[in-house]
């Protein structure tokens, strides 16, 4: 790993601690991501198969500023072993927003990514190593495992948009992997103790101990006033 190759993950690293949102009034998480990746055939001079699949680790934060809609960075480090020529460091940040398929505080959420984001290079000298900005794009799922604990799978495909290197021929990079999370700060609120979060509870001063419906209303199946308990 070259110095060029450090400074990226140190800047990287650096923005992703900068950009944990200081507001509460969603949810902000941070936590670890681990994945493979697909180069381009341009980049590497080879076909690349399913045996040939590198693993990449990286971090994650993001913060869900509505109930369908979040704001993420990530960025994560690979390095791409050949046989014919020299291995090379890829190292990726990325920004841009989810589109959530359910609210997030539903057990579980299908979702898509739009964004972009600064790729780098490094092949170890400096005449070859490069860096380009991209477009990316991916499909996944969101799960609660817990009050605090958040996992999440995506697959994506990086689309160059500049063209530093390779003979200004375009790249495409697909990644696959899953992402731990934890929310930080404080706990979703819940003033009734029903076990319905504020967030989306229509009935937030339910009397204690009356049967509820999913949205954290008391019942009255027999229609007598009285609440079902």
């Amino acid at each position: 790993m070259t110095d060029r190759t450090v400074r990226w993950a140190a800047a990287l690293l650096l923005s992703l601690l900068l950009a944990v949102p200081g507001s509460q009034a969603g949810e902000t998480e941070l936590g670890f991501t681990a994945g493979i990746v697909l180069a381009d055939r341009s980049l590497t001079g080879e076909a690349r198969t399913v045996d040939e699949l590198e693993t990449s680790l990286g971090i994650r934060s993001s913060y869900t500023f509505a109930p369908n809609a979040g704001w993420f960075v990530d960025g994560n480090f690979a390095t791409i072993e050949l046989d014919q020529v020299q291995d090379f460091d890829i190292v990726t940040g990325r920004t841009g927003f989810e589109i959530l398929f359910k609210p997030y505080w539903e057990p579980s959420q299908w979702f898509v990514s739009l964004g972009g984001g600064w790729t780098a290079v490094d092949t170890g000298a400096d005449a070859t190593t490069f860096d380009r900005s991209f477009a990316s794009f991916g499909i996944g799922q969101r799960v609660n495992g817990g009050p605090k604990t958040r996992m999440r799978w995506e697959v994506r495909a990086d689309h160059t948009l500049s063209n530093d290197g390779l003979n200004e021929q375009e790249m495409v990079t697909y990644h696959a992997g899953v992402a731990f999370t934890w929310a930080i700060g404080s706990q979703r609120a819940d003033a009734d103790g029903d076990g319905v979060f504020d967030t989306r509870d229509n009935c937030p001063d339910t009397p204690s101990g009356a049967t509820i419906d999913e949205r954290g209303c008391p019942r009255d199946s027999d229609g007598d006033t009285i609440l079902d308990l």
